[in-house]
């Protein structure tokens, strides 16, 4: 199978942070990690804009130094993931306006890093509620651009296409993590072959049925199997690590190996 697809990482997952805590904006280290992740050999990053010191993170402050260092270190941004949403809720009509300001601010920083997704976690403060029409509604005013407005839920892609039709802008669609899924006990390949067509981007971690996420090839995760139905179907989008580690870098390598071990 020959490597089509740009290999990133979720940022943060090459920063030790004294344990496994991946979810974080690496402040401080950022720099060093992009020149870490070009030798390392990966493609892009997925930013990481959380809800503490999201005033602080370069995707707001400092936009032209992310460029200086995307430039020297050939590593794009391949999606925005707004984890702040999961500390504030999507869902919350009282916060629609700052809701909005924040979506249109990371729709103009991916304007301008060439960033073509913004990923919506819909978990923990936003948990997908699928009858719930207010994130239509707040979508839905969002400008036209070219920049896709992604949600990763753990609900099935059936769905979650029905789900997405009630949206008028048309540069919608689904993060859709491979791990997640496995733990949920899908068929992730026979999703994906139903309708991956919504899929714009794939994450990519290992987990038990039932279980937390653990090193890739150590869960129930048929990553050959959706990686043969993606290329099936032309998925033309990257594939993010954001898989366990213990140790960031040497586990994160470990990780990266695997894929590529499979992606050849």
């Amino acid at each position: 199978m020959l490597v089509k697809n740009a290999i990133g990482f979720m940022q943060g997952r090459l920063t030790e942070k004294g344990g496994f805590f991946p979810q974080a904006f690496p402040e401080g280290n950022w720099t060093k990690e992009l020149y870490l992740a070009e030798r390392l050999g990966f493609n892009c990053v997925e930013w990481m804009f959380n809800e503490r010191g999201w005033k602080r993170n370069p995707i707001i402050l400092d936009i032209d130094k992310i460029n200086m260092v995307c430039r020297e270190t050939q590593i794009r941004l391949s999606g925005i993931c707004a984890n702040y949403f999961m500390r504030r809720s999507i869902y919350d009509r009282k916060e629609k306006e700052n809701n909005l300001y924040i979506l249109n601010r990371l729709l103009f920083s991916a304007e301008m890093t060439g960033c073509g997704n913004i990923i919506i976690p819909m978990f923990d403060a936003s948990e997908m509620q699928l009858a719930d029409s207010s994130v239509y509604d707040l979508v839905n005013e969002l400008p036209v651009n070219e920049v896709n407005i992604l949600f990763e839920s753990n609900e099935r892609l059936a769905d979650l296409s029905e789900w997405l039709s009630g949206f008028h802008r048309t540069r919608v669609g689904i993060c859709y993590d491979i791990g997640n899924a496995a733990g949920m006990g899908y068929d992730s390949a026979k999703e994906l072959d139903s309708y991956g067509d919504i899929v714009k981007e794939v994450h990519l971690k290992d987990k038990k049925v039932g279980g937390t996420t653990v090193m890739l090839g150590e869960g129930d995760a048929d990553l050959n199997a959706c990686f043969r139905t993606l290329g099936k179907h032309s998925y033309e989008g990257c594939y993010i690590l954001e898989s366990y580690y213990h140790d960031a870098v040497r586990d994160t390598c470990k990780n990266l190996d695997y894929i590529k071990g499979i992606l050849k």
